[in-house]
């Protein structure tokens, strides 16, 4: 019995007005249908072509994704115009279905690690995991809300509206990122900050967000050109005057300056990115803003990781810690365990190329995070991340230096360095569990 599902729908041409009938995808098994899954990753799964006049629709329907060996194993995807109680019915709706064609090999326990994905960074959960696609979606709300409130001045407002349908397009589909850049590029030729200081602000802001994302041309470039929009959009967005957004375009540029520092003046555009960082938890807070608080200090911490390869390492690993405790006010076991946990894992490199006299102190630490991130991490859950996490593990045991003496160990007593190598050798057979020649071979290689 086929698992992935899909129904029969008639849909009408919104251009022609011809009336047809589409599969319409709802349950799809990643096992069975490979095919269906790409097409999820290629954002196309419902997109509908009219066979008339050839316009391209997408119906706001539910998806429901059963992934067998990965994690999460399901992921639901609301229509996105659903209500809270519509998108609950839903996901029962299909999960029910499921259940049903599963038959035996169905298990209750997946319930507890349902993955609720927004339909818009759904291809990024997929390509590049949770903490990504929640960075993405963040980035969604921001401009939702900082736009709804923004008037588009009237001699401007077709062009208004379609540049916000293509910027909520891009942070889902990069392949509209050239059109959005050309219209905003066009748009700001002709308005003036004295026309409407706030919405040319906000105009700045979304174009150094298209030069951020471009993948076309010159990446040095494109950030070099978003770095420049981001600060003329500081201009009118300042923290006594709208303090959300100053902080989230300083947010932006901490950014810019940390993907800019991969490739020139490595130290110097670090220390910029902190700046900026710094700037905007000016503005956050763990009780007003407690996502973007934790997500500025996460951030902030793997800049502070980064500089130390460059200058002052004991100090900049040790502020870098500071900025991960801050994230785990708001990131906790309960609240936000996959965050909580890349955190702890995040404080465990840390710890591990900590220099100076307590070498053995440090990676006792660094083990303490990985166990407690290892608390959250399982095998059923996240796989790949508790390979990762174990092999990390057992990087520290193979570190940790000996404390026993050579007279203890010529008595016969098993010395802590051997028990030590045996532990490391425990934590690398369960990395290799998923660490797998044929799936991971770069990760295959380096366990192995």
């Amino acid at each position: 019995m086929s698992i992935s599902f899909a129904q029969i729908t008639d849909l009408s041409c919104p251009q022609c007005g011809q009336i047809f009938q589409a599969e319409v995808w709802q349950i799809i098994d990643s096992g069975e249908r490979p095919d269906l899954l790409s097409k999820v990753e290629q954002e196309t799964i419902h997109t509908f072509s009219c066979p008339q006049c050839h316009h391209e629709q997408s119906p706001d329907k539910p998806l429901l994704l059963y992934r067998l060996g990965a994690w999460p194993k399901i992921i639901f995807s609301p229509s996105q115009k659903a209500s809270k109680e519509q998108k609950l019915q839903q996901a029962n709706d299909l999960l029910s279905l499921l259940r049903d064609s599963l038959a035996e090999t169905w298990s209750n326990e997946w319930l507890k690690h349902v993955a609720t994905v927004p339909r818009p960074v759904l291809s990024i959960f997929l390509r590049e995991g949770p903490e990504s696609a929640t960075a993405r979606w963040q980035q969604i709300e921001n401009f939702r809300r900082q736009t709804s409130g923004v008037q588009i001045p009237p001699a401007y407002e077709g062009e208004g509206r379609r540049i916000m349908d293509l910027t909520q397009k891009a942070q889902h589909n990069p392949a509209v990122l050239p059109e959005l850049l050309s219209k905003l590029e066009f748009m700001l030729m002709r308005l003036t900050p004295d026309q409407s200081p706030v919405y040319w602000a906000a105009l700045q802001n979304d174009l150094g967000n298209t030069y951020l994302a471009l993948k076309n041309g010159d990446r040095a470039d494109n950030l070099g050109q978003a770095i420049e929009h981001y600060q003329l959009a500081l201009r009118y967005r300042t923290r006594s005057n709208v303090p959300l957004d100053f902080a989230g375009t300083q947010v932006n540029l901490g950014l810019a300056y940390k993907n800019l520092a991969a490739s020139q003046d490595r130290a110097e555009n670090l220390r910029k990115a902190i700046e900026y960082y710094q700037q905007a938890l000016t503005v956050y807070t763990p009780d007003d803003t407690p996502l973007q608080f934790a997500a500025a200090y996460n951030n902030l911490g793997t800049v502070y990781k980064s500089l130390a390869f460059c200058q002052e390492r004991v100090e900049n690993l040790h502020k870098a810690l500071e900025c991960f405790q801050q994230a785990l006010i708001v990131y906790t076991p309960a609240s936000a365990p996959q965050q909580f946990a890349a955190t702890q894992n995040n404080m465990a490199k840390v710890y591990f190329i900590m220099p100076g006299g307590e070498r053995r102190e440090n990676l006792l630490k660094a083990i303490e995070c990985c166990h407690r991130a290892l608390n959250i991490l399982t095998p059923e859950t996240d796989p790949y991340q508790y390979a990762a996490t174990q092999n990390h593990l057992g990087l520290a045991y193979v570190a940790l230096p000996s404390l026993t003496t050579a007279a203890t160990t010529a008595s016969g007593t098993t010395s802590d360095r051997v028990q030590n190598l045996r532990k490391a050798i425990d934590c690398y057979q369960q990395a290799l569990r998923f660490r797998t020649r044929q799936v991971t071979p770069a990760e295959f290689a380096e366990t192995h």
